[in-house]
């Protein structure tokens, strides 16, 4: 009577290992399926720490939350189809310029309508332009030639800054920033005759 019971055992715990294998392929083809809304990945892990954000590294990808609200670090983000952003850390986003400066590139992505306001150490530096009508691109090189991806570059002087993006129009999703050295431009004389 006891191998009965013990072989009835078995093979229900058989059969719910192998209902569990079924099943398995359909969860992992459902994940991977997830739609990238606004440049949204899924939920962020929070498992990122404040850290320098490197000058003349790769884009860094923010979240925001809507309109009315400060930008966060980038774990949520799907990041850019070109391979050239990762998440950025906890804000706010420091970092040192060396002489000459750098240039802060802001871009959105995805969907038309974002628009953010640039403060260094809490002072207004500027604002991005204001969306036009299309946005459809997920890589920050090629937004920054679609003239309806809201964006903006900000100089900034030589030192240390502390970077934070407040959004003022526009629904959550995600975007980017880079600090980049300012290339000097020489000018070169020349005479008329």
């Amino acid at each position: 009577m006891q191998f009965k019971q013990s072989a009835r055992f078995s093979g229900v715990v058989l059969a719910v290992i192998l209902c569990a294998f079924c099943l398995a392929p359909t969860a992992l083809a459902a994940e991977s399926d997830v739609e990238f809304q606004n440049g949204v990945a899924g939920e962020g892990t929070g498992s990122l720490l404040r850290a320098d954000v490197p000058v003349d590294g790769l884009w860094q990808d923010f979240y925001f939350g809507g309109a009315g609200t400060w930008g966060q670090e980038g774990s949520a983000c799907s990041g850019s189809s070109g391979g050239n952003s990762q998440p950025a850390p906890v804000p706010p986003w420091t970092f040192t310029a060396a002489a000459p400066g750098v240039n802060l590139t802001v871009v959105d992505g995805w969907l038309v309508g974002d628009q953010f306001e640039v403060y260094d150490f809490g002072a207004l530096v500027g604002t991005t332009s204001v969306p036009g009508a299309s946005c459809d691109c997920d890589n920050p090189v090629v937004c920054l030639t679609v003239p309806g991806c809201s964006q903006g570059v900000f100089p900034l002087a030589p030192g240390p800054h502390e970077i934070t993006l407040y959004q003022i129009a526009g629904v959550s999703g995600c975007a980017w920033f880079i600090p980049q050295t300012q290339i000097p431009v020489t000018l070169q004389s020349f005479s008329v005759e």
